[in-house]
């Protein structure tokens, strides 16, 4: 029994050799090599992002415009409820 012991203890202490220094800068800080989490947000001032903000829209079948957030592929959510509505913005 006490030579398993030994055993176990011997297979720990070599596992830890063989990982390096505890206080290296990797192991202290993980997150210092990933990008920094603004960099994967695109900012609104990017050509061609919609804002799913409401705008007017004129329905391609005709009638009233609405206030629609779009929804993409000319598909806007009307603001007042309803199915989608296929439609055109009036402002860019």
């Amino acid at each position: 029994m006490k030579s398993i012991a030994i055993a176990v203890l011997l297979v720990a202490i070599a596992g830890c050799a063989t990982r390096g220094p505890i206080g290296s800068a990797a192991a202290a800080a993980p997150w210092a090599s990933m990008p920094s989490a603004s960099a994967a947000i695109p900012s609104a001032s990017q050509p061609g992002q919609d804002d799913f903000m409401p705008k007017l829209v004129i329905p391609v079948t005709g009638g009233a415009p609405v206030t629609a957030i779009p929804l993409g592929g000319n598909l806007y959510q009307p603001v007042t409820g309803g199915p989608p509505v296929p439609g055109m913005p009036i402002s860019p």
